[in-house]
């Protein structure tokens, strides 16, 4: 959050030198990205429903859910919140927005590969042959 923040706390250093233009349709786009993100969490958040849990547990009466964006990739969730920052660091255009989507990004893989693990163990065949049918995070690739 610290490398979102203001820009004046980097100064003039390579941090707050941009990799894109501040220009409204930049905004914009960037804008548009963190929305789509936001929205498609929602869904996927209420798609779970009581199985979503914060940290990585097993739920009394689990279910592998399968249905809707779940179809397409395991983590859509994970997908939509590294849209939401790449939509900020569009916005935010510097270097150190592209940092912080890095920080992101490793830390929720970690997350991932920790509730594979729980799932697996939970779902057994079922769900590694849903690994086979679907990516992680972005469809047809990740």
């Amino acid at each position: 959050m610290l490398l979102l923040g203001p820009g004046d706390w980097y100064g003039h250093t390579w941090l707050r030198e941009n990799f894109i233009e501040h220009t409204n349709l930049v905004g914009i786009i960037g804008l548009s990205i963190s929305v789509i993100g936001a929205i498609i969490a929602c869904v996927s958040r209420y798609i779970l429903g009581k199985n979503w849990s914060l940290s990585v547990q097993r739920k009394e009466g689990h279910q592998l859910i399968q249905n809707g964006i779940y179809k397409l990739i395991r983590h859509p969730i994970y997908t939509c919140l590294l849209l939401l920052f790449t939509g900020n660091a569009i916005i935010v255009g510097d270097y150190r927005a592209i940092i912080a989507v890095l920080i992101v990004f490793v830390s929720l893989w970690l997350k991932l590969k920790k509730e594979e693990k729980i799932l697996t163990e939970t779902f057994g065949a079922k769900y590694t042959e849903y690994i086979k049918q679907t990516k992680a995070l972005i469809p047809y690739l990740l």
